[in-house]
Order: structure tokens, then C-alpha cells, then sequence
């Protein structure tokens, strides 16, 4: 298959009152279906924001990404 999805995947770190928080690394990492990442680390922009995009794998099911950062809670997301 090896189809580029047509969204990025988005995770959003917030700090304890619920505000993005910028400069947060993030790692992506793909969990499960073969697929591949056009970035796996990445660091959240202004709006507590980082990105990543998936080409799914060769076979069909599911494809899982996952998404930590060191010393969050939540994490992996």
C-alpha cells in the first residue's frame, strides 16, 4: 500500500493550567503496521504543537503510532 495519510498527526503538550507550552520534544514512533514517519523527533511550536505525517505499511490493518516526551504526564500519548 504504502500510501501517505493526507493529515499530519498532531499532538498538543499543555502545562498544569491547561496553556500550550512550546519547546517541548516530542518523539513519534511507529508502533505497529510497517509504516514510516516523515519526522520522528520534534520540538512543539507557540501553540504547544508537533507534527509528524504517516505512510501507512505495505499490508492491510492497523497502522499505531505513539508519541512520548520525557518526564510528561500522560506520556506516552
Amino acid at each position: 500500500m504504502h500510501t501517505a495519510l493526507p493529515n499530519p498527526l498532531v499532538v498538543v503538550a499543555k502545562d498544569a493550567n491547561n496553556n500550550p507550552k512550546s519547546g517541548v520534544p516530542v518523539v513519534f514512533g511507529v508502533a505497529t503496521g510497517g509504516g514510516s514517519l516523515s519526522v520522528t523527533n520534534a520540538t512543539t511550536d507557540d501553540q504547544g504543537q508537533a507534527q509528524t505525517s504517516l505512510t501507512v505499511g505495505p499490508g492491510a490493518g492497523t497502522n499505531t503510532v505513539t508519541a512520548t516526551s520525557a518526564g510528561l504526564q500522560g506520556s506516552p500519548l
